[in-house]
């Protein structure tokens, strides 16, 4: 929302009036919910427009005789069903604890994850969450994707006993040590 200010309500007014008009204009109004998200508690805002509180960081305004939810990120209480919420906070310990409860329904949700944290990267938000951290988990994720085969390709034999536990090296060492065992077969001619 930027600066929560009355006009930046109108705002919000208008393009609600302009995507009903456009999509959906036989949808009654009341089918429709207009929301505005401030990371901080917008005080210019609560100036100029009455609010009543819905519950911790969630307002509910009116403005041209709409109704607006406002959600204040900083305000809202810090637990699992708002993740998404944390993740857009500009508080790097929310954003982390977001990151990591927040369930992504998209397989592709890395980038729009590493986005997000370089835009904070950019405006000085200190994030742990590092590019080289995206990319690892990225090459996690897709290696996983890919079949045995395709994911030892490549890498020496020692390589692929890497992780192993002694006993499973004792195991593989028993089994291609021991004495090849031949059947010998007669055939009997009638």
């Amino acid at each position: 929302m930027g600066r929560a200010h009355p006009t930046r309500l109108e705002d919000l007014i208008g393009h609600y009036v302009n995507y009903r008009k456009s999509f959906a204009p036989r949808e009654p109004a009341d089918q429709f919910g207009l929301y505005a998200v401030a990371t901080r508690h917008p005080a210019a805002l609560w100036r100029e427009v009455g609010r009543q509180p819905v519950k911790t960081g969630v307002y509910s305004v009116r403005a041209l005789r709409q109704p607006i939810t406002v959600i204040v990120l900083k305000e809202v209480a810090p637990v699992t069903r708002n993740a998404l919420w944390a993740l857009f906070s500009f508080e790097a310990q929310r954003v982390a604890q977001g990151a990591q409860d927040y369930v992504w329904r998209q397989p592709d949700h890395l980038p729009i994850r590493q986005e997000l944290y370089h835009c904070y990267q950019q405006v000085g938000v200190a994030m742990s969450y590092t590019f080289e951290n995206f990319r690892q988990d990225l090459a996690r994720e897709l290696v996983l994707e890919l079949p045995v085969e395709e994911r030892l390709r490549g890498l020496p034999a020692e390589e692929r006993l890497h992780g192993l536990s002694d006993a499973e090296l004792e195991y593989l060492r028993q089994f291609f040590t021991r004495p090849t065992q031949v059947l010998a077969l007669t055939v009997f001619a009638p």
